[in-house]
């Protein structure tokens, strides 16, 4: 999916849509500012959010399968009931986030930071975690 697919499909995010103009650029590689940004409940499926900044955001029961947020950050987020199953969270800092009961499965987890969460009862079979950050 090319990055004028993947802004078609968020303007129908209603959250997505007074963030988009100012946060996304032009560029291939870009890093979309969602920080404290409500997205709960959102369907963001095979979204591209390669290096966003999702601290703070709201996250909670959103539908984040399959997305592509490597190396995005995280901390602060509010993920409950969040589904990160297929997720590619390559390099993603996850630090101290309540993952309890979140679906993981066939998430790519290798080098993301992990230190300080609760994963009690999370879904991460089938899960890739080499070289994962857990001080």
């Amino acid at each position: 999916m090319n990055k004028t697919d993947q802004k078609e499909i968020l303007k129908g995010v209603s959250s997505w849509n007074k963030y988009a103009n100012n946060n996304l650029s032009n560029d291939s590689d870009w890093e979309a500012d969602l920080s404290g940004v409500n997205l709960r409940s959102e369907k963001l499926s095979f979204a591209q959010l390669t290096g966003a900044d999702l601290s703070n955001s709201h996250l909670d029961n959103a539908d984040l399968s399959y997305i592509d947020a490597s190396c995005a950050d995280f901390r602060g987020a509010s993920v409950r009931n969040a589904n990160f199953s297929g997720a590619n969270l390559h390099g993603a800092d996850l630090r101290d986030l309540d993952l309890s009961g979140l679906d993981f499965s066939n998430a790519n987890l290798i080098d993301a930071k992990l230190d300080g969460t609760n994963t009690d009862g999370t879904n991460f079979d089938g899960a890739s975690f080499r070289r994962i950050v857990i001080y």
